[in-house]
C-alpha cells in the first residue's frame, strides 16, 4: 500500500478472502490441536470463536466494495461496452467534466466498427489521495477486432494498451478523464 492509500482498507483484508481463510484457518487448526491433546475447554471455544470469525471475515470482504474493486469493474464494464459497439454505454463511464474525452470516445466508434474486443490483462490500479477527488491510474491491454466504417474498410485484430486516468465523483463513482494507447509490445504507441 502506498502512502496515499491511508483511506483504503488494507488489500489483506477488503480485495480477497485468501488471507482471511488462510489465518482463520490456521487458528482453528492449532486452537483445535490444543484442545484436542489437553481437553481443555478454552481452546474449543478459541477454535469456534476462529471459526466464526473466520467466516465473519470472508462476508465482510464479500459486502466490502474497495475502490480498486470499483475501478476494475468500471474497466470491465467499458470493455464490454466497446464489445457491443455501444458508445451510449461507454460515454457512461467518461466524466462529464472532460467533454473533449468523450467526444474522442464518438470518434472512435464513428470510425471504427468492433467486432470483437476481450480485455486480457488489468494492472492493480494506483490510487492517488492525496488529490482532490482521488484520482488513480490504470493499466490494461485488450484484444480487439475491428474495421473501418468507411474509405477502404481498412481492419485488423491487435492488442492494444490503454492507459486511464480517472477521478473518483461525487456519486462516488470513478469515471474517465484522460487516457492514452501504449504498445504492450514495445515500440511506438499504436494510433487509432
Amino acid at each position: 500500500m502506498g502512502s496515499g492509500d491511508v483511506n483504503q482498507l488494507p488489500d489483506f483484508i477488503a480485495e480477497t478472502p485468501f488471507h482471511a481463510i488462510m489465518v482463520g484457518l490456521l487458528a482453528v487448526f492449532v486452537f483445535g490441536t490444543v484442545w484436542l491433546l489437553g481437553k481443555k475447554p478454552l481452546f474449543l471455544v478459541l477454535a469456534i470463536v476462529s471459526l466464526v470469525m473466520t467466516i465473519g471475515a470472508v462476508l465482510a470482504e464479500r459486502w466490502i466494495v474497495t475502490d480498486r474493486e470499483q475501478i476494475s469493474a468500471e474497466v470491465n464494464a467499458m470493455a464490454a461496452a466497446v464489445s457491443a459497439n455501444s458508445p451510449t454505454s461507454l460515454l457512461l463511464h467518461i466524466s462529464d467534466r472532460y467533454p473533449a474525452i468523450k467526444d474522442a470516445a464518438r470518434g472512435h466508434f464513428n470510425r471504427w466498427q468492433i467486432e470483437f474486443c476481450n480485455l486480457t490483462a488489468l494492472e492493480p490500479p494506483s490510487i492517488d489521495w492525496s488529490k482532490s477527488p482521488p484520482q488513480a491510474e490504470v493499466r490494461f491491454t485488450v484484444f480487439a477486432r475491428a474495421h473501418q466504417k468507411q474509405g477502404d474498410g481498412l481492419g485488423g485484430a491487435d492488442i492494444v494498451g490503454v492507459t486511464l486516468q480517472m477521478q473518483k465523483e461525487a456519486d462516488s463513482r470513478w469515471r474517465v478523464i484522460s487516457y492514452s494507447l501504449f504498445n504492450p509490445r514495445g515500440g511506438p504507441a499504436p494510433a487509432y
